[in-house]
Parts: structure tokens; C-alpha cells; sequence
């Protein structure tokens, strides 16, 4: 079946409503089964803590990345129907299908798009670093999106630049654009610490490589970086206005937020 939403198409077939099948190779989720799926989200008092208080509470057992990748593999289709209502799964779409929660920042000094030096550089960087670490505390498990495109429905990785970073990124969705036109999004696992996304926002700052979403374990919130900033999806209103008002001095001064 392919499902229409707006101009698009998600490639998706529903033998029964909790069993969902994507793109080629099939992959198969049954969201009613999965152990971890509604997992018990801490919300702590103190606010300007926003790490702690918008986590899902892990395990105890440390395992390997490997073994929650598979475990995450079955619950990013939950994570992801939490952040966006399952909306298309299009990175740069995502202030409109979460707009109330919905706020971007500019990753350089007076909305500068690209960085001519290594200081600026390490702006972007610090300021994509900023605003994931306000929500991912050192050691939380992270959904990562990348992104490929083909004239089929088969997933290819169209970035060379991301294989050597994220080797392990497996087909996860795919969305129809035109008749022989497929955008597809693939899925890994980072456990994040400050400075380990690096080599891919740096890609990104550079136009290298689009369409990247980092997405918290539930679907708590969500972080696009793009060559000039990077968009937050945050887990309520309130959560998105203070970071305006934290951040304000890397606001867009467009009036629309753009």
C-alpha cells in the first residue's frame, strides 16, 4: 500500500493494524510486542536541567550499542509516531508537522550560513553541542537518521562520507517523491557524549550530507542540524520557550523563525 501524505508517498503495506512493512529489503515491526517500548519517562522539578528532565529511564545493565541497536530498531516506528504523529519521515519537515514545539537556531554569529575558518568551525560545533546536550545527559541512547536517495524502491546510502562514520545504519523507511524518485532513511545508534556527533554535524555544516535527525530513545524530542543551524523539536511548549529564551542571541531574526 502507499500510503499518500501531501505530495508524498510512504512506501509501507498493513496486513493488520499493528504490523507495518517497508521498502526493500521488508522489514517487519510488530509495535504491539516490543518490551521496551513504553518505557517510564522521568520528569524531574528542576527545569533548567532539561537532561534530566526529559529522559527515559534505561536499563540498569550496561549492554553493548549492538544490542540496543537491534532493541531500537523496533522502537524508533513508536518514537517516531510519539514526536510527529508519524508524519513523513522528512528531516526538513519536521517544524511543520511539530510546529507548536518547534524552534531553530542559527549555528553562527548574524545568521552566517558557512564557516571560512576553524574558529567558526568550532562555534557551530559548540552550539550543536549546546543544544543536544540540553536534552541528552552523557551516556543516554540516541536514534540517529541518515539519509539516501535512488530510482527505486531498493535503500542506497547516497553519502560515501557516511559510511566510514556510521558503517552500521540499517533501512528503516522509505518515501515516494515522484514515479522513478525514492528518498530513503536509514537507522543506527549513538550513545552521546558531547563531541561524538562531530564528524557528521560537521559534514552537515558543510552541506555534505542532509537530512540528519537525532531522536531521543521515546520520541521525547527530536534535533535536525542543517548548513546554518539546526532545528529543535522539543517535548512541550513550555520546554521549546524557554530554550528560545535561553538561546535567544541564536535566534533567526526572521519573522517566521526561519
Amino acid at each position: 500500500m502507499e500510503q499518500a501524505c501531501g505530495s508524498y508517498a510512504i512506501i509501507q503495506n498493513l496486513p493488520n493494524p499493528n504490523l507495518l512493512r517497508f521498502d526493500t529489503p521488508v522489514r517487519r515491526l510488530l509495535l504491539g510486542s516490543q518490551p521496551n517500548i513504553h518505557r517510564e519517562v522521568a520528569r524531574l522539578p528542576n527545569k533548567r536541567d532539561r537532561s534530566a528532565t526529559f529522559r527515559t529511564c534505561l536499563p540498569a545493565t550496561p549492554r553493548s550499542i549492538t544490542s540496543y541497536a537491534k532493541e531500537m530498531m523496533q522502537t524508533i516506528d513508536y518514537a517516531w509516531r510519539v514526536l510527529t504523529n508519524d508524519s513523513p519521515p522528512i528531516a526538513h519537515d519536521l517544524r511543520k508537522s511539530c510546529a507548536s514545539r518547534w524552534v531553530r537556531f542559527h549555528s553562527l554569529p548574524d545568521s552566517k550560513r558557512y564557516a571560512e575558518s576553524e574558529l567558526e568551525y568550532c562555534e557551530i560545533l559548540a552550539r550543536h553541542n549546546t543544544i543536544i546536550g540540553t536534552f541528552a545527559a552523557e551516556g543516554d541512547l540516541l536514534h540517529l537518521l541518515t539519509a539516501g536517495y535512488s530510482e527505486n524502491l531498493s535503500p542506497e546510502r547516497s553519502y560515501p562520507e557516511l559510511l566510514a562514520i556510521d558503517p552500521n545504519a540499517e533501512p528503516w523507511r522509505s518515501v515516494q517523491f515522484e514515479e522513478n524518485w525514492y528518498f530513503h532513511v536509514f537507522h543506527a545508534v549513538i550513545r552521546w557524549s558531547k563531541g561524538i556527533a562531530d564528524p557528521i554535524l560537521r559534514l552537515v555544516a558543510d552541506d555534505v550530507v542532509r537530512e540528519v535527525v537525532f531522536v531521543e530513545e521515546a520520541g521525547l524530542w527530536a534535533y535536525h542540524p542543517y548548513d546554518g543551524g539546526g532545528d529543535v523539536i522539543c517535548p512541550d511548549v513550555e520546554a521549546r520557550n524557554e530554550l528560545a529564551l535561553d538561546y535567544s542571541n541564536w535566534l533567526s531574526r526572521h519573522p517566521l523563525g526561519l
